[in-house]
């Protein structure tokens, strides 16, 4: 959509053009004001101030700009007006738990968000940053239709949710496609009839992937409280418990087996030695007595040695 095929026009021609094309292309409403935190519409500008303003930013840019350029400095002015919400700008212990139930679509865009970005975004460029806020609309806007459509949303943000609690999202990485891809084949299944076995089937993955990090957190939970049981027991206690543990503990079929086996092996060694003795008379060896090492001889000191008198 550009000048040359639609005519001339005039400058609120060429803005409601551009408009209207920023929406269609982008998904992005120029004159709505989205939050930077969840990506959710929070207001809208009002039209007359709003013409108010590009009259004014009409004056500094080129004429000849056709409808797509002006889309271009549209979605860039409406991305870095993102600001967090009221609700969003402030949290406390309690807050997560009440927009999950007044807020659903912008807690579920919020979990997701905190999953699939880094973690740090201080480091970012400005393009890269902008990048993230038009992805966080998006993001949004699926999820909206999840929550709208009725789907099983209530499950999957206790997945979210549990493992946020337990891990961080922040710190994990999905495996998977991404997330827009993946719901925008979901949305489009969801047309037909099968919407909400699709929907289902895209749940199994997730719920794997909780099963996985549950179960990982639970053994780190075991051996952290072994450990800590541990280190506050008498230490003193810890040879003797160890030595009554092997004694009172049962023994395994295979420890069993191998204790009679010594023990069959130990008679017929006994036995033979007997025979060995009646038949030939043999004695066990007498045991050596111990070497005596000499000692220190008393007196030794004081032994004075006449070398010149022994020659004589």
């Amino acid at each position: 959509m550009t000048l040359k095929s639609l005519g001339p026009w005039s400058q609120f021609s060429r803005l409601n053009a551009a408009i209207r094309l920023c929406e269609e292309s982008t998904g992005v409403n120029p004159l709505t004001l989205y939050c930077s935190i969840t990506g959710a519409p929070i207001g809208e500008f009002d039209r007359d101030t709003f013409n108010g303003v590009m009259a004014e930013v009409f004056e500094y840019m080129d004429p000849q700009q056709d409808a797509e350029e002006i889309t271009d400095d549209l979605m860039l002015r409406t991305l870095s007006s993102m600001r967090p919400s009221p609700v969003w700008n402030y949290s406390d212990r309690q807050s997560l738990n009440k927009r999950m139930k007044s807020r659903p679509a912008e807690t579920l865009s919020y979990l997701l968000i905190r999953l699939y970005e880094p973690s740090s975004q201080l480091k970012l460029e400005h393009d890269r940053r902008l990048g993230l806020y038009h992805r966080r609309i998006l993001i949004h806007r699926l999820c909206k239709w999840v929550v709208e459509t009725k789907l099983n949303w209530q499950e999957w943000i206790y997945l979210l949710i549990e493992i946020d609690a337990l891990y961080n999202l922040t710190s994990l990485s999905i495996p998977g496609n991404d997330i827009l891809s993946t719901l925008g084949e979901i949305r489009y299944a969801a047309e037909g009839e099968n919407g909400p076995e699709q929907f289902e089937s895209f749940l199994d993955g997730w719920r794997a992937w909780h099963k996985k990090l549950y179960d990982e957190y639970e053994k780190k939970q075991r051996a952290a409280l072994r450990q800590d049981q541990w280190l506050k027991g008498n230490p003193a206690a810890g040879p003797a418990r160890l030595t009554l543990f092997m004694e009172v503990k049962p023994k395994s079929e295979a420890q069993v087996k191998k204790a009679a086996k010594n023990e069959a092996d130990n008679e017929m060694t006994n036995l033979l030695r007997a025979i060995m003795e009646q038949t030939h008379g043999q004695k066990p060896m007498d045991t050596p007595a111990p070497i005596q090492t000499p000692g220190f001889i008393k007196g030794f000191g004081k032994l004075k040695l006449n070398i010149a008198g022994a020659s004589k």
